[in-house]
C-alpha cells in the first residue's frame, strides 16, 4: 500500500508521508488570485484593510473562524478558510481581529448574529441609528424572540448631564434637540420592551463625556469611538472576539460592567 511519497528522515530511517496541507494564508492567496484579484480589490470587496490581508497571506496573523467564514462565502471556497483557520498558528502574536471602514462595511454581518443571538450589549449616546428607529441597526432583530430570547441592555447618555450639552456642542446640535433624540429611543425602547415576546430589555443613564461605541452580540464586540469631528457610526470599526485573557476584550467588557454599576436605570 502506497502512503506517499518516500522520504529519509535525519535518523536515516525511511518513512511514507503525506505533504502537509495548505496552510490559512497560502489558501487565501490561492483563492484571490484564482478568481483574478488584487489585494486592493480583495479589500474593497471584503471591507478589510489590504495591510490586513497581506498580514493573513503571509501568515503574521490569522484572523478568527468568523472571519475566514466570511471570507469563505465571498470567496466560495466551501468552508476551507474557516477550516484552516481553526488549526492555524499564527507566524507572531495572537490571531487578528477585523477592522471596518464604518458601521455600513459591518452592518448586515451584525443583524445576522444578531437574529439568532441571546445576549446583546450596547453602549451609545442617543442610540437612534441602533435603536430608535425602525430602520435601526438593531431594532428589526429585537423584535419576536419567542424561539430564541434575547437578553439585552442598554446604556445611553443621560439627556440632563452636562456631558450631554459637551456632545451637542460638538457635533453643531442645541441641547433641547440633542436631548430630544435620547428621549425618542427611551420611548420607542419601552415600546418594544412591551411588545416583543421573548426580549428582555434594561435601559440605564450615563452621565460621563463618551468616547467608547460598543456593540456586543454574545462572544463579539464591535467598538468605534465618538470624536468631536465624527458620530460614532462613521468611526472606524473593531470586530474583537472573546478570546482567553484577551486584553480588548476584557478591557471593553470592563468598561462597559463599570458603566452599568454606575448608571442610572430607566427601565
Amino acid at each position: 500500500m502506497v502512503l506517499g511519497p518516500a522520504i529519509t528522515a535525519c535518523c536515516g530511517t525511511v518513512t511514507g508521508v503525506d505533504a502537509d496541507p495548505p496552510g490559512f494564508g497560502e489558501q487565501l492567496r490561492e483563492l484571490r488570485r484564482a478568481r483574478r484579484l488584487s489585494l486592493r480589490a480583495l479589500a474593497a470587496t471584503s471591507h478589510y484593510s489590504k495591510s490586513l490581508l497581506s498580514n493573513w497571506e503571509t501568515g503574521r496573523s490569522v484572523p478568527t473562524v468568523e472571519i475566514s467564514a466570511r471570507l469563505d462565502r465571498l470567496l466560495d471556497a466551501n468552508g476551507r478558510l474557516a477550516a484552516a483557520a481553526a488549526v492555524a498558528v499564527p507566524a507572531c502574536g495572537p490571531a487578528s481581529f477585523g477592522h471596518f471602514v464604518d458601521q455600513g462595511s459591518v452592518g448586515e454581518e451584525i443583524r445576522r448574529r444578531l437574529s439568532s443571538a441571546a445576549q446583546l450589549d450596547v453602549l451609545a449616546v442617543r442610540g437612534l441609528g441602533l435603536l430608535g428607529l425602525n430602520d435601526s441597526l438593531l431594532r428589526p432583530s429585537m423584535a419576536g424572540r419567542a424561539a430564541v430570547p434575547l437578553r439585552t441592555r442598554v446604556l445611553l447618555l443621560d439627556p440632563d448631564c452636562a456631558a450631554a450639552s459637551h456632545r451637542a456642542d460638538e457635533i453643531g446640535e442645541s441641547s433641547a434637540s440633542f436631548a430630544s433624540g435620547i428621549k425618542l429611543t427611551l420611548a420607542r425602547l419601552e415600546e418594544l420592551a412591551a411588545a416583543a415576546d421573548g426580549l428582555s430589555v434594561e435601559v440605564r443613564l450615563y452621565d460621563r463625556l463618551p468616547i467608547w461605541r460598543i456593540i456586543r452580540v454574545d462572544d463579539t464586540l464591535w467598538v468605534s469611538t465618538f470624536h468631536a469631528d465624527w458620530e460614532g457610526h462613521e468611526s472606524t470599526i473593531y470586530e474583537v472576539p472573546e478570546s482567553p485573557r484577551g486584553a480588548l476584550w476584557a478591557g471593553y467588557r470592563r468598561t462597559y460592567e463599570d458603566l452599568v454599576e454606575h448608571a442610572r436605570r430607566v427601565i
